[in-house]
């Protein structure tokens, strides 16, 4: 009896020189551990479950029973990536910017400062606005339109490649086109050789 008495005091020691409390290395169901000081394992209050110890790590409850950790460890938590489902991170990279994030709303903390617009729209281009005119494109930033605004069309010249009119002048008449022959919506009644 005192031999096994001695024994178990020799491997708490042991279990004390790397670093265990002897009621959490040799948890036992008598009432003393043998290291001399009557210690044993109380019951806990809020006992921890597989998923709140870390993957891999091993932790004895009340009972002394090994409990092996299955909580994901994701160490650095990429911002730019979709979360997990859960788990713990040490550390994260790639925190949102004002310019990432529209006006008004927040995200982490961080509110935004871009005009946003609804993706569902057509989004338009410079060749698309009045020159002299700004808006703001699908990226949030500000674009100068670059359409020329030619006023009003003079019907009797040859017309620009392109550009905004406001008006036209000089419209054709039926006297100036032939017969059967349609130009600018005006049919003509001139008999042409």
């Amino acid at each position: 009896m005192l031999s096994w008495k001695l024994s178990l005091s020799l491997v708490a020691v042991a279990l004390l020189n790397f670093g265990c409390k002897s009621e959490l290395a040799m948890p036992s169901g008598s009432n003393s551990i043998g290291n001399g000081n009557g210690s044993t394992l109380n019951p806990l209050t809020n006992p921890a479950n597989a998923s709140q110890i870390l993957i891999g790590k091993e932790v004895y409850d009340s009972n002394g029973n090994v409990i092996t950790g299955t909580l994901e460890d994701i160490e650095e938590l990429d911002l730019t990536q979709a979360l997990p489902a859960n788990g713990y991170f040490s550390s994260y990279t790639n925190s949102p910017t004002e310019d990432q994030i529209c006006q008004t709303e927040t995200i982490l903390g961080v509110t935004g400062n871009r005009i946003c617009q609804n993706t569902s729209m057509a989004a338009g281009s410079s060749n698309q606005i009045l020159s002299g005119n700004t808006f703001y494109d699908g990226s949030g930033n500000k674009v100068a339109g670059t359409i020329v605004s030619i006023g009003a069309l003079n019907l009797a010249q040859t017309l620009p490649a392109s550009g905004y009119f406001s008006g036209s002048t000089n419209t054709p008449t039926q006297s100036q086109i032939c017969q059967t022959e349609t130009i600018l919506g005006v049919t003509g009644n001139r008999i042409c050789q």
